[in-house]
C-alpha cells in the first residue's frame, strides 16, 4: 500500500491558515483574505471550493501564494 504524505506546500498552507484567520478576524468581515481562507479550509477538508483548480495540489499552491504574507 502506498503511503500518502503531505507536500511541503500543504504543510506551509496548514501552518499559515491560523495566522491568516487571526489577522482577518482583527479587521473584520471586509478583510480581503476571507475568501482564500475559506477556500483553503474547504480544500484541505476535501470540500468544494469557490475557486476552481485543475488539481488539489494546484489549489494548495495558489491558496498558499495568496495567504503566505501572513507568515
Amino acid at each position: 500500500m502506498m503511503e500518502i504524505t503531505m507536500s511541503e506546500t500543504e504543510k506551509a498552507l496548514r501552518s499559515v491558515l491560523p495566522k491568516a484567520r487571526s489577522a482577518a478576524a482583527r479587521v473584520g468581515t471586509m478583510h480581503g483574505s476571507w475568501d482564500a481562507i475559506f477556500d483553503a479550509e474547504a480544500l484541505l477538508a476535501g470540500q468544494p471550493t469557490l475557486l476552481r483548480f485543475d488539481t488539489r495540489e494546484e489549489g494548495i499552491e495558489v491558496l498558499y501564494d495568496l495567504l503566505k504574507g501572513h507568515e
